[in-house]
């Protein structure tokens, strides 16, 4: 994989800020859930499977064996995130549909693409 690994150790995420009457809070609401690597073959999506969720300190957090357990943040509609090898920033696709507005993919520098698993449609 072209991730580098930076851990971040479980006690220094934090808790979820969980979502106010089923509505998004903001952009960083429509990111959490699980994600396909697309770099990952099929045979290894499920073991792959990132995890996006958001800390109390604003922050958003993805996890998976891939790329450890990485920090970033929203910046100028973009998700920047912080691999050990250096910053990321990975365009917001989003879809909106009838309940709302969702992140569907995202599209990172260095080409791999995360697509939203839940993601209404």
């Amino acid at each position: 994989y072209q991730y580098a690994q930076r851990r971040i150790q479980a006690e220094d995420v934090g808790e979820d800020v969980p979502t106010i009457c089923g509505e998004l809070n903001d952009e960083a609401d429509a990111l959490v859930g699980e994600w396909l690597d697309s770099w990952v073959t099929g045979d290894f999506q499920e073991e792959s499977v990132i995890q996006i969720r958001r800390g109390a300190d604003d922050d958003v957090y993805a996890e998976a064996p891939q790329i450890g357990l990485v920090q970033g943040r929203l910046v100028d509609d973009q998700l920047e995130m912080d691999f050990e090898g250096g910053t990321l920033n990975a365009r917001i696709v989003w879809n909106t549909t009838a309940s709302g507005v969702w992140a569907l993919q995202l599209q990172w520098d260095n080409g791999a693409r995360w697509l939203h698993r839940e993601a209404p449609g």
